[in-house]
């Protein structure tokens, strides 16, 4: 596990990389509540919902898209949430069902961790997908 904040780090290396390849067609938004930042986080959660969207809603527009980036606490629950304005998901029940296969992973990995207290869930937003995380916030131990 690592902080929110070193999960940040960790998708900026890869967003960079995103950004260089689509330019200003990729707007990346991030919505952090500094009150997150040192919650523990699986490494590297985001990045498959990441990808998903970069796959799904920037690369096959023209005009690109946004994607926005969010973590928050909330009655001691982390909340984290990959949001994009493309398309959206046609058949919402692919999350459901774990025909998705990053949004399956993701969830996997937190049942694993956290069993029913990790949740995952897609929303079309019109334009776009919310997929949300939810599991129960740990601290990173203060450094001594």
């Amino acid at each position: 596990k690592v902080t929110v904040a070193q999960e940040i780090d960790a998708l900026n290396l890869y967003l960079d990389i995103e950004k260089m390849r689509f330019g200003e067609r990729l707007t990346i938004n991030f919505a952090i509540d500094e009150d997150a930042s040192d919650v523990l986080t699986p490494s590297l959660l985001l990045q498959p919902l990441i990808e998903n969207s970069i796959k799904y809603a920037i690369a096959p527009c023209e005009r690109g898209g946004a994607i926005r980036i969010g973590a928050h606490v909330t009655g001691g629950m982390l909340q984290l949430e990959v949001s994009d304005d493309g398309p959206g998901m046609v058949d919402t029940t692919r999350v459901s069902n774990g025909r998705g296969v990053g949004i399956r992973n993701t969830r996997e990995r937190l049942q694993v961790l956290y069993g029913d207290r990790g949740v995952v869930s897609a929303t079309n937003t019109h334009p776009g997908l919310r997929v949300a995380l939810s599991f129960p916030a740990e601290r990173a131990a203060a450094p001594a």
